[in-house]
């Protein structure tokens, strides 16, 4: 993460997203336990079309969501690139946007607390930043995450979600920053810099 007085730069975190990583091999893992799957038994059905396991299904599933996982955390460990920047220009977002949002285009920042109120004193990692903009067909999408950005509009009314636990910086610190960049460059008033609960 690059922080000066007028530029925040931030990246993804390995370490967050190493034990992301780690996390979700052990929750297959822990699948595998509590099912009592052999590998070698299901193997054997998948491949060879011999039905030796009536729980065949669940370790294909299990193995979907573990490829996921795997290269998706992967690829955040590795890829170092800059995925956000608060400047004057306004808030560059390189995942699924690649483009800047303009600060006086963005309407409303505030923090969500996942689908569950106990999430935030539990779970506080699963809490997002989101945004919402005056108008949302300037900023398009790409790929999967158009998709998961109609599907999230629903539940949280927000136009961009921002999940600090991917990045270098904890989730007040980027509210944080980006309500005070908001105040200081956007010639709006700004009347939204408040935390949503």
């Amino acid at each position: 993460m690059t922080n000066d007085d007028t530029v925040l730069e931030i990246r993804y975190s390995r370490g967050k997203n190493f034990l992301g990583l780690l996390g979700s091999l052990s929750f297959v893992a822990g699948i595998f336990w509590l099912l009592k799957i052999d590998p070698g038994d299901i193997w054997g059905s998948l491949v060879f079309g011999i039905k030796t396991h009536e729980k065949g299904w669940l370790f294909a599933i299990c193995i979907l969501l573990l490829g996921g996982c795997i290269v998706g955390y992967t690829k955040f460990i590795f890829d170092r690139r800059i995925q956000i920047r608060v400047d004057k220009n306004g808030l560059y977002l390189r995942p699924g946007l690649n483009q800047t949002l303009l600060w006086q285009d963005i309407d409303d920042i505030y923090l969500t607390s996942g689908f569950f109120p106990f999430y935030s004193k539990w779970l506080p990692m699963v809490s997002s930043v989101n945004l919402t903009v005056k108008n949302p067909s300037k900023y398009r999408k790409t790929g999967l995450t158009a998709l998961l950005s109609r599907l999230n509009r629903g539940y949280s009314r927000s136009d961009f979600q921002l999940a600090p636990m991917l990045f270098e910086i904890s989730r007040k610190n980027l509210l944080a920053a980006l309500q005070s960049a908001h105040q200081k460059y956007a010639s709006t008033p700004n009347k939204f810099l408040k935390e949503k609960q």
